[in-house]
């Protein structure tokens, strides 16, 4: 005798679907501020976010890395050189840090992009114009 399951089937998986461990998605993280690249976990953001991260600022303007993350990452430029310092502070590459913000000012137009050398997944860019 051949039973037709296709019923007890479809609620074997959805049941399966829900998993087991019951535990919620991990949260979010809180939004990253205009003209900023955000870091939590291993990753860098931005709010609204853009994969990979982006922002977009006049030239002469603050962009602004913020480690919330509590993890060691670095901001290595493709062209440190172009990455000038905040009123008087450092310019070129941010070494390795765990939380805190540093800025950087870039002067001339262009696509400047930048990664975590702690971390191979974590790149983005900073467009001047």
């Amino acid at each position: 005798m051949i039973r037709d399951l296709s019923g007890s089937a479809l609620l074997l998986l959805a049941v399966a679907a829900c998993g087991s461990g019951g535990s919620d998605p991990p949260p979010l993280p809180p939004a990253c501020p205009a003209n900023s690249i955000c870091m939590a976990g291993a990753a860098f953001y931005t709010t609204p976010g853009t994969v990979p991260p982006s922002v977009t600022v006049n030239a002469g303007t603050p962009v602004v890395w913020r480690n919330l993350s509590g993890v060691d990452h670095n901001v290595t430029f493709t062209n440190p050189a172009a990455a000038g310092g905040v009123g008087g502070g450092a310019s070129g590459d941010i070494g390795p840090h765990r939380s805190g913000t540093n800025s950087r000012v870039f002067v001339a137009a262009g696509a400047q992009a930048f990664q975590c050398t702690l971390h191979s997944n974590m790149t983005g860019t900073v467009v001047v114009q």
